[in-house]
């Protein structure tokens, strides 16, 4: 059950009686506005309830979807430790999750009093911005000095030390994307992100927050795990979306932009990760095949990577990469080596509580059991017609 708020057709004929405005979601086909809470506007789709801000605009252009539990529970990090690293899937919508909490969970509620200002560093954009509050010049400069400094003796230690000195009221640090900020290599990365980790912890510093995104796998490793653990970190996964709240969303952006991947295919392909719309929905005929070889390349090379690393057979690696990417657990050493670079690789990532797998994208799930079904060694032999994406069922570590 991926309901975030549960309410049967009595309570909400309840609500309705008492005055609750009824709205339909553009293209929702149905859904209807049954109460707000505050900013905080709840739709119901046969008994399950969901976020939708229609008053907020995503990078997407659309309004911001689902995530009510992944809103409570950044908060609820937030008040216990110094550095939260938020980690999923590429495109699931960590970046945009994070800054609507800054935007509206920051400003008010029990984080106002410890948390009153913002900085956001965008890695990508090599931009730094107050995001909430006055952040104050010297601060806003310090944090601008990072995207060229932390090549210094000190680093990202000795600035998040210097922002700590400066700052006269509690301060959050959102790095977005931080590993695309680092120069070398993703240790190099986690070297820094440990030492600043350490340094937050030590000091038992209450001033400074650091907040980061990662898109690469790496950071989710047992390996990444361990450096961090007792630095007052703490990790946060943030999935692909509750289907039923994904539904609208797709409905909205189609709506706006159009799309020529319909909803079964497109969440068939990339399941409910948002990013994946600007990337797929132009895409049709030769440019989607295009864009599913590319994948199949990528999974290929990525279970050739993994079988070394675990020291299996390419054929066997194919069996035991079906077998994890359904959620089995591991059985041994090897199947942990094999499956940690899988999630390296950007291919799986790891549910923490379960102790297992699951793909990043459905389609891998689906093409590594075509390719056991059919005794191929190379994963770019598949044709289309062998995947059987009406078979795949998409799965979720919160399940």
């Amino acid at each position: 059950m991926y309901a975030l708020i549960q309410k049967n057709q009595e309570e909400a004929l309840d609500h309705a009686r008492r005055g609750s405005r009824g709205e339909t979601v553009p293209g929702g086909r149905g859904l209807q506005i049954l109460y707000c809470e505050g900013e905080r506007r709840y739709f119901l789709d046969a008994g399950r309830g969901f976020l939708v801000d229609r008053d907020y605009r995503t990078a997407l252009g659309t309004g911001f979807y689902d995530r009510d539990l992944e809103l409570d529970s950044l908060e609820e990090k937030l008040q216990a430790v110094r550095t939260l690293i938020v980690y999923g899937p590429r495109n699931v919508g960590k970046s945009e999750l994070v800054r609507y909490f800054l935007a509206k969970k920051l400003s008010g509620g029990r984080l106002a009093r410890i948390l009153r200002r913002a900085v956001i560093i965008d890695a990508r954009l090599k931009h730094a911005e107050p995001y909430l509050g006055r952040v104050g010049v010297d601060a806003l400069r310090l944090a601008e000095r990072l995207l060229d400094a932390l090549g210094a003796p000190r680093g990202l230690v000795g600035l998040v030390e210097e922002l700590a000195s400066l700052a006269a009221l509690p301060l959050t640090v959102f790095i977005d994307e931080f590993h695309l900020l680092i120069r070398g290599s993703l240790e190099d990365a986690l070297a820094e992100l440990e030492a600043a980790a350490g340094a937050l912890s030590k000091r038992g510093e209450a001033k400074v927050r650091l907040v980061v995104s990662v898109s690469e796998g790496f950071f989710a490793t047992s390996r990444a795990w361990r450096r961090l653990y007792g630095y007052s970190t703490s990790y946060m996964l943030v999935e692909p979306m509750n289907p039923q709240a994904f539904k609208p969303l797709y409905e909205e952006y189609r709506g706006k932009y159009g799309c020529n991947v319909d909803l079964n295919t497109f969440t068939r392909l990339a399941g409910t990760s948002p990013g994946y719309l600007v990337d797929l929905c132009p895409r049709s005929g030769k440019l989607l095949e295009e864009w599913l070889r590319e994948r199949l390349n990528h999974l290929d090379t990525s279970l050739h990577a993994a079988a070394e690393a675990a020291g299996i057979g390419h054929r066997e690696s194919i069996h035991v990469a079906a077998q994890l990417l359904a959620g089995r657990s591991i059985r041994d050493p090897r199947e942990r080596r094999f499956i940690e670079k899988l999630v390296e690789e950007n291919i799986a990532y790891p549910c923490i509580k379960q102790a297992r797998y699951l793909p990043q994208l459905p389609l891998y799930a689906a093409a590594v059991e075509a390719a056991r079904e059919a005794g191929l060694d190379d994963i770019t032999q598949l044709a289309p017609e062998q995947l059987k994406l009406s078979r795949v069922e998409p799965k979720y570590c919160r399940e």
